[in-house]
């Protein structure tokens, strides 16, 4: 079973590797005081056996966890990516909030989960956004009114140092790592209409220390959204064919949009190519009383890439049910 912390709460972010399963949970405070900082127990439990999965230790870090791809474990180490907030004195009574960014590398040991080194601070007053470690390295995204990507050396559990930083506008939400050496994040930025736009963000990350923001494609018209940006299952990633779907939509127009986009994505190339969209607006429906009218139109939720002998299809997947069309045919 999970052990009762001092907190007070029970579950938070999970993240499970080959052999252990990990559970972080936030400190909480009663009320607020000068020097109160966050922080994030971290509970660990063995997963070989499959009858049961006994305790295995616990540990603590600085800051609070933003999802599960904030967490990763590599060669015995736990590493985390934490956001911290630090309570600190201006002259009034409740102080007021500084926020900075670490990564914390923690091994274990019978019983318990060991701080074996950290970074040091990052993106001062910025709040950790993407995160992924791959091997001994790690990519953080950060933002406020800039978007910069952290990438760090993790090879030395002892001592984890941050070697290169990219600035963007607006922010990026998810990061998925495609190959090696690059990244492919979905985010939003301000356009030329100043309304937060989706983005597409092709990243070059073979060289640590200066990360480069290969390809960058705006998407929509005006407030555009995708469930990309808070579900990594909205994000689907067919690595073959190099292609990318998520679902989409719009309000910055005058109707409504929302349909599954597609784009070929060559890192080679540096390049992102949008490869048409499938729609559900047919399915609009309008419902009409004595003095009032109602319109719906089906959000699509989730998008599925498959390949066949007849060629490559998309399945947008919405409220209103599921349509499927061969990519080929899909309109620009």
């Amino acid at each position: 079973s999970i052990p009762v912390v001092n907190n007070g709460t029970i579950t938070g972010t999970v993240y499970a590797s080959k052999d252990t399963l990990y559970v972080a949970t936030n400190h909480w405070w009663w009320w607020p005081e000068i020097g109160q900082s966050d922080a994030t127990y971290l509970h660990a439990f063995d997963l070989r056996d499959p009858d049961r999965a006994p305790y295995l230790g616990s540990g603590t870090v600085d800051g609070t966890v933003r999802d599960q791809y904030a967490m990763d474990e590599f060669g015995g180490a736990l590493r985390v990516a934490t956001h911290v907030t630090t309570r600190v004195a201006d002259g009034t009574t409740w102080g007021t909030l500084q926020g900075a960014n670490q990564i914390s590398v923690l091994t274990r040991s019978p019983g318990a989960l060991h701080l074996v080194g950290k970074t040091n601070d990052y993106g001062a007053d910025e709040q950790t956004f993407g995160t992924r470690f791959v091997g001994p390295r790690g990519f953080v995204i950060t933002a406020r009114q800039v978007d910069p990507l952290f990438t760090f050396d993790l090879s030395d559990p002892a001592h984890p140092t941050k070697v290169g930083e990219l600035a963007m506008p607006g922010f990026i939400a998810y990061l998925h790592p495609i190959d090696d050496t690059h990244l492919l994040g979905v985010g939003r930025e301000p356009g030329a209409s100043s309304m937060m736009q989706l983005k597409i963000a092709l990243l070059d990350v073979t060289d640590l220390a200066d990360p480069k923001a290969q390809a960058v494609q705006l998407v929509g018209e005006g407030w555009s959204y995708s469930d990309a940006l808070w579900d990594p299952k909205a994000f689907t990633w067919l690595p073959a064919q190099k292609m990318l779907a998520i679902p989409f939509a719009d309000y910055g127009t005058q109707n409504f949009v929302s349909d599954l986009r597609l784009f070929q994505v060559d890192p080679a190339g540096g390049t992102i190519q949008s490869k048409g969209s499938l729609s559900m607006a047919d399915v609009y429906q309008t419902w009409s009383g004595e003095g009032w009218s109602y319109a719906w139109s089906p959000w699509i939720r989730r998008g599925i890439l498959a390949d066949s002998t007849e060629g490559q299809f998309v399945y947008a997947i919405s409220d209103a049910g599921v349509r499927s069309a061969k990519v080929a045919s899909l309109p620009a």
